[in-house]
């Protein structure tokens, strides 16, 4: 049976124990992280642990950092996931609270760490790259919490659901100015002249983990890298383009709105890039002395 770790104990997953006034069930007042483990190592941990801690900090919800490793190896080995390679999912809500919307002095807040082995995307998908609509909806750039993983996700919800309705797997968020953000589930990266480009933070996005790995990548191989305010048209006109996140690392993006990107195919620098951050995470297997998120 599937466990999950619930404030310092693991609970079978058919008894559920989340108090129906916890805020991040009726307010979605909370974080979450999403990760891969590669035969029972975190990928890339510390950065993981380091966004949550610093997005814990910005809310005021305590959190005890130093103790996730160690409680996320227990959930990995609860659910006999230690040698395997799977999904991990730590939410943290600032716990059950009186209704209002003004923060409890005293936060208990709630974490739940769940563990389920992990399942790639289909290789058909990287042969031939996402598709993907640009959303009419904005992504506000000022909003307070624009850059930490929260628990509310409803704009990148509705957002899926548009991509699907319109045959594409994502979709692709402009801010208020009307330059490229990030897509509901990835951030963006295009590629024109040799030269990669990605929206900077400042556009409105959650800088991604996989995101960050990604540019170091791009800077060791001596591909130049921007930053910047780009327009959708900027994606239109780009060589090639793909899609990061922590579960499908890096996914070509190969139309956009109906219109191929390049020549509608995976281009050469986006399979360069995804076979350096795929040998990065598979170097970790079989190497017992790996630092967990190294």
């Amino acid at each position: 049976m599937a466990m999950y770790y619930l404030n310092g104990e693991l609970q079978p997953a058919d008894r559920p124990a989340l108090l129906p006034t916890d805020r991040g069930f009726t307010l979605g007042d909370g974080l979450f992280e999403t990760m891969r483990a590669v035969e029972g190592r975190v990928v890339h941990l510390a950065a993981h642990l380091r966004r949550l801690a610093d997005g814990a900090a910005r809310l005021q919800i305590p959190l005890d950092a130093a103790s996730l490793p160690a409680v996320i190896a227990r959930t990995l080995e609860a659910n006999r996931l230690h040698r395997a390679d799977a999904t991990l999912r730590l939410t943290l809500s600032r716990g059950p609270a009186p209704r209002g919307l003004a923060p409890p002095p005293h936060p208990q807040p709630t974490l739940v760490i769940t563990a389920a082995p992990y399942t790639p995307y289909p290789a058909s998908l990287y042969r031939r790259g996402m598709k993907a609509i640009l959303l009419p909806q904005r992504r506000n750039e000022f909003a307070a919490t624009v850059s930490l993983k929260t628990l509310n996700y409803l704009e990148a919800i509705v957002g899926k659901g548009q991509a699907a309705a319109a045959g594409a797997e994502e979709g692709i968020f402009c801010n208020t100015a009307g330059f490229l953000a990030e897509a509901c589930t990835a951030n963006l990266f295009f590629v024109r002249s040799g030269e990669l480009y990605t929206p900077a933070d400042a556009c409105g996005l959650v800088p991604g983990v996989v995101r960050g790995e990604v540019l170091s990548l791009a800077r060791e191989a001596g591909i130049p890298v921007r930053l910047g305010r780009y327009t959708p048209d900027d994606l239109r006109r780009s060589d090639e383009a793909f899609l990061t996140n922590s579960l499908m690392g890096v996914m070509p993006l190969t139309e956009v709105d109906g219109r191929k990107i390049g020549d509608g195919q995976p281009g050469r620098l986006t399979r360069t890039l995804a076979a350096r951050y795929g040998a990065s995470v598979e170097a970790i297997r079989g190497n017992g002395d790996s630092e967990i998120g190294g």
